[in-house]
Formats: C-alpha cells, structure tokens, sequence
C-alpha cells in the first residue's frame, strides 16, 4: 500500500532491527490501533505491516502470526494465521510477496463469495423462497 500510515516490514530487517534503528516511530500507533479493535495490548515490536496486511505477533514464542486486512475493522478478527517463518517477522523471508499473494488470493475469494463482510447478514444471503402451504 502506498503512502500508508503504518509502517512497513522490511523482509532484509528484523521487527528488533528496524526498532533499534528508530525507523518505525508509527509503529506504536499501528500497535494502538490494533490493540483498540482486538481488545487486547499489542506491543509495537510485535506488529507491521506488508501490502496491506497487518501481521500480529500474538506470542513472541509462537509459531504462527495473525493477519488482518487492511482497513482494519472496527472489531478486527484475524482473516488468517500464518507460520511465523513465512512472516515478515522473520528474518531470512524471500518469500514475502508469495505470502501476501496468497492472503491477497483468499480475501480477494472470500469477498467475491460473500460480498461486504461488514455488512447485516439479510445484505449477504440469497432472498429466500417461503414453502406453499
């Protein structure tokens, strides 16, 4: 995304690098931001953005990362966990577009399918048939 206010990973950069460089001074806004819609404490070394995904390192000692399409939502939930290797929290990824190609693919799917995901339930489903009595 580009021109976005939250900050980008860097997949030639560790999250740790990038802070210790003070290169990512948004990135504690990016952090209260999600925290606000997930109702939890996010800490800036834990969260970044590549494409428009927003990756949450939920347990620094996990294996897997959670990822949020951008806008984020008023309520954000997870569209998909990935393994941290496949992240940009790793620090060896070449494969950093093919992960956002494949997230990219599965949203750009589920919205075809379903349409507004933020939209009331009547606005996503087929107008049902009442049965003849």
């Amino acid at each position: 995304m580009v021109g976005s206010r939250w900050p980008q990973c860097d997949p030639d950069q560790t999250v740790q690098q990038q802070l210790a460089k003070g290169e990512d001074p948004s990135r504690d806004r990016l952090a209260v931001a999600l925290g606000e819609r997930i109702g939890d404490s996010v800490l800036p070394e834990d969260v970044c953005q590549a494409g428009e995904w927003v990756f949450h390192r939920f347990d620094p000692r996990g294996t897997e990362v959670d990822c949020y399409p951008l806008p984020l939502a008023q309520c954000a939930e997870p569209w998909d966990a990935i393994p941290i290797v496949a992240s940009p929290f790793n620090p060896h990824l070449a494969s950093l577009p093919g992960t956002l190609a494949k997230l990219d693919k599965g949203w750009k799917e589920f919205m075809a399918e379903d349409g507004d995901v933020d939209a009331p339930d009547e606005y996503n489903r087929e107008k049902e048939v009442e049965p003849h009595e």
